[in-house]
């Protein structure tokens, strides 16, 4: 039902071919729905169905289907609902059809690691330019890198370790996320699910 545990599958089933997911009783708090907002912009097929209100709480069913993202552009008024989402939006963002600029990520070098340069590092040894400036990440997915490493440095960060999955999913290559076992400290069937959907994640 957790949003942010959902955006994983959501955008694994938008970047990958011939998806189409159902993810049942999921909280809308609008106050958290950035990602949702930000994936619509950038064209995400994504429908809410049988939207309703439990215990004041929002709940929805969503449907996910495959889709030709866009980049865009977003500032810290929507950044700061999506605060947790924006390494899985960088995923969605490194596999568009135009560039990304997200601006006011400064929060993001304070979480469990600073996942605004670990997102950085990581894009760029997977071969998506990518760029930090200040508080601001800038990814262009149309200027081609060379694939450096299959390493995915985490420090422990289960949020990256968990978008980088899913970029493994799309690539094409193997990935080797480091410290994997960090994931269970907030979604512990993680790897089990992903398999289930069409991954091949082994520890």
């Amino acid at each position: 039902s957790d949003l942010s545990s959902a955006s994983f599958f959501i955008v694994a089933a938008l970047i990958n071919q011939n998806s189409h997911i159902k993810i049942n009783n999921i909280n809308l708090n609008p106050t958290r729905d950035g990602i949702l907002q930000a994936l619509n912009i950038m064209g995400g097929n994504i429908q809410i169905k049988n939207k309703r209100t439990i215990n004041g709480e929002i709940i929805g069913d969503l449907e996910i289907k495959t889709s030709e993202l866009k980049g865009c552009e977003l500032d810290s008024n929507i950044v700061n609902l999506m605060i947790d989402e924006l390494p899985i939006l960088s995923i969605a963002a490194a596999f568009a059809n135009s560039p990304s600029l997200f601006r006011g990520l400064g929060e993001l070098k304070f979480k469990e690691s600073d996942r605004l340069e670990l997102i950085r590092h990581n894009l760029v040894q997977c071969g998506v330019f990518c760029k930090v400036e200040g508080h601001d990440l800038y990814i262009d997915p149309t200027r081609k890198k060379n694939f450096k490493n299959n390493l995915i440095r985490t420090d422990n960060d289960h949020r990256i370790a968990m978008s980088f999955v899913v970029m493994g999913m799309k690539l094409g290559v193997d990935l080797k996320i480091m410290n994997p076992e960090f994931i269970k400290t907030s979604f512990p069937n993680f790897i089990k699910i992903v398999n289930l959907v069409g991954g091949n994640l082994t520890e």
